[in-house]
């Protein structure tokens, strides 16, 4: 009687757990020895049948219910024709307009900075949205924001971004955080290049400043 019990226990959890998959009836539940052979079949014939995928995507929605991700983007983009337009006046508060448009989208803004005609920015996004689309939202608004006071205004058509590390994270704050600094001595042309090839990026430079 316990054997029975215990019996009835397992089928009845294996129902919940595989009955919405197709060909698994909710009278029909696959033991754990026929499941075994199904996955086998699939591996051997170089696909999972369609009744085993169900099987892994219930399993995974059990035990994964969440998508994780923190990924650290180095973002950089020029004014149009790479023009001075950003003086030193509205830089702090077009950075801090940038930097809530970046929480507005989900993401995080670890630092934005730059100098009159470039601007850097370091920032996570949520694992939902794609960079190209924060970066369309990002220049949008903030191109905007910044035609109240300059008409002619523009960004650059494109951008480049590149992965960075937790453990080179602080390095790169420190980098955008010295842009002034930097700058000094070295025109964003020179960085921008030495940032591509840093990174192994390829590229035209024939399309590099529209």
């Amino acid at each position: 009687m316990v054997i029975a019990q215990a019996q009835s226990g397992r089928i009845d959890s294996e129902r919940e757990r595989f009955g919405g998959c197709p060909g698994f009836p909710r009278i029909s539940v696959p033991t754990a020895a026929k499941r075994r052979r199904n996955s086998a079949q699939g591996e051997r014939s170089g696909t999972l049948g369609p009744r085993t995928q169900c099987m892994l995507a219930l399993e995974g929605r059990r035990n994964m219910a969440q998508t994780l991700a923190r990924v650290l983007v180095h973002v950089v983009f020029s004014t149009k024709d790479r023009l001075p337009s950003l003086k030193e006046e509205v830089r702090p508060s077009l950075f801090a307009y940038m930097g809530g448009t970046i929480r507005s989208l989900g993401g995080e803004p670890v630092i934005v900075n730059g100098v009159s005609d470039h601007v850097h920015i370091l920032l996570t996004l949520p694992a939902t949205l794609a960079l190209a689309d924060a970066m369309r939202a990002l220049k949008a608004k903030s191109s905007g924001w910044l035609r109240r006071t300059l008409p002619s205004f523009a960004w650059q058509l494109g951008y480049a971004a590149f992965s960075v590390s937790e453990s080179n994270a602080g390095h790169v704050k420190r980098y955008i955080a010295s842009q002034e600094q930097h700058h000094r001595e070295a025109r964003f042309e020179e960085e921008f290049l030495m940032l591509l090839k840093r990174h192994k990026l390829e590229y035209d430079e024939r399309y590099l400043w529209s």
